[in-house]
């Protein structure tokens, strides 16, 4: 009995020479026993963050190019170039001249840039809008986007149809009346309460504003149908001049800006 005692003891509390040599041994056959453990352990991947853009941030995906960014401009500039070309044709009805030269102005200097810039914050508000789907408030934002797409299409649809007429037709100002009617129609298809910037943030105009917009551009397309009926003389050279007015306006309003981005 007192031998097992003895031998329970030193199970218990092994002597410094025992322990000395089992912690060797241990430290000799660590490299061996951690490359081990590695090769059965499974690898460890990196945690992937969920991939969600930001209310306000940007889309790098709706900043890339478009090749409609370079046809454009073109497009613009050979409708402005046609509609000088027949301004010459008619000089000698100086209203139907003055009329053309400004719708060639209004297009190279207002709506192609305009046009450029309302086709990108598209782009950037559909793809905000498909990022942002299952987030709160996702849905609206798409209805938006979708709404302020149709908007920019039907109105640079209205406006290419108004300049093919003016250069295809007889009369000058059914085509005028079509171009500029597309900005009135603009604001009632949701070009007011649907508008995103250019960075594709929903900004709404306020309605009085685009109330007040939308009839002056309603005025001004009465202006051109009253010109396109009524026969030669001072009633059509008035309601004329307030069309190249309205046109020489809007140019006056967009050309420094495109200046600076023409230097």
């Amino acid at each position: 009995r007192p031998r097992s005692l003895i031998i329970i003891y030193y199970i218990i509390h092994p002597p410094r020479s025992i322990r000395s040599s089992s912690k060797r041994k241990e430290m000799r056959f660590a490299p061996l026993l951690g490359a081990t453990a590695a090769l059965r352990a499974p690898p460890r991947l990196p945690r992937r963050l969920p991939c969600r853009a930001s209310s306000g941030a940007s889309v790098d995906a709706a900043a890339a190019p478009n090749k409609l960014d370079g046809v454009l401009p073109l497009a613009y500039g050979a409708a402005s170039a046609a509609l000088v070309a027949k301004s010459f044709k008619l000089r000698r009805a100086p209203p139907e001249a003055a009329a053309c030269c400004a719708l060639a102005a209004l297009a190279t200097v207002t709506h192609a840039p305009t046009a450029r810039t309302q086709l990108k914050s598209v782009r950037r508000a559909r793809e905000t809008a498909r990022a942002e789907v299952s987030q709160r408030g996702g849905a609206e934002k798409r209805y938006n986007a979708r709404a302020w797409r149709r908007a920019v299409v039907l109105r640079l649809a209205a406006q290419w149809a108004g300049l093919l007429r003016t250069i295809l037709g007889e009369d000058v100002f059914v085509g005028a009346a079509t171009v500029l009617g597309a900005n009135a129609g603009f604001w009632l298809t949701g070009g007011a309460h649907r508008r995103h910037d250019a960075s594709g943030s929903f900004t709404p105009v306020p309605y009085a504003t685009a109330f007040l917009v939308f009839v002056i551009d309603a005025a001004i397309v009465g202006c051109a149908l009253l010109a396109a009926r009524r026969p030669p003389g001072y009633a059509r050279a008035f309601y004329a001049s307030v069309v190249v007015a309205a046109c020489g306006f809007g140019v006056l309003e967009m050309l420094p800006r495109w200046l600076r981005k023409g230097k």
